[in-house]
């Protein structure tokens, strides 16, 4: 499962913002991990005007197929979701993490 978060339509979106989707990995199925722990971050960077898309890698949430041992197919899913978005949202770039690791911040 994948949620699109979108940027309020307020026609004052930040340009570099904008052009920008930012995909939000949960962290390791087995751990614990679903999209729905990313929700608020999602919709925070969506209320700064990035596209957010949060979702559930193999395993987890309400997504089929197995979690495997050592997270290689979990690499997959990331980068479907990725060319999905570059299909689908067609952002300038494109912006991958766990934002519970600390590896960007929105301000």
């Amino acid at each position: 499962m994948m949620q699109v978060f979108k940027p309020p339509a307020s026609g004052e979106e930040p340009e570099a913002a904008g052009a920008v989707a930012v995909v939000m990995v949960h962290p390791y199925t087995k751990l614990g991990g679903s999209q729905s722990l990313l929700r608020e971050m999602a919709e925070g960077a969506a209320r700064r005007g990035y596209t957010a898309v949060a979702f559930d890698m193999r395993g987890a949430g309400r997504s089929t197929g197995r979690t495997s041992l050592m997270g290689s197919t979990e690499v997959g899913d990331v980068a479907a979701v990725c060319r999905w978005v570059t299909e689908n949202i067609k952002p300038r770039g494109i912006l991958v993490g766990n934002p519970l690791s600390n590896n960007f911040k929105f301000d």
